[in-house]
């Protein structure tokens, strides 16, 4: 199970850098980060989800908080079945995961290196 959240948060982070890379416009036009915003990827799946062809993952923001100081917009990530949490923040060297809240976990682990 912790191999298959690493392997959906490595894809997650992949369309963070996808989105934002090569930004010339306000972040706000390539990675929203406004409450009750919502996307929807089908992903091929591979052995990824556990089955071949493809797989849907949603990502959903919640209103922003602090944690641990900074201000977070938390976004809940489902995919394959699963739900966890990532706590992105943005400031002026841009947008980057400040967080994650793994299924399971009580409270967010804050990342040494903010992707």
């Amino acid at each position: 199970m912790k191999k298959q959240f690493a392997i959906e948060t490595v894809f997650v982070r992949f369309f963070l850098i996808v989105i934002l890379s090569g930004c010339s416009k306000s972040t706000e036009t390539y990675y929203p980060l406004k409450e009750g915003r919502t996307w929807e990827y089908q992903m091929a799946a591979g052995s990824m989800f556990g089955s071949k062809g493809t797989a849907k993952v949603i990502l959903t923001n919640f209103a922003p908080r602090e944690l641990k100081g900074k201000k977070v917009t938390p976004q809940k990530v489902d995919a394959g079945g699963q739900s966890y949490f990532t706590f992105i923040s943005e400031d002026a060297e841009g947008i980057y995961e400040f967080a994650t809240q793994p299924p399971g976990a009580v409270d967010p682990e804050i990342k040494a290196n903010p992707n």
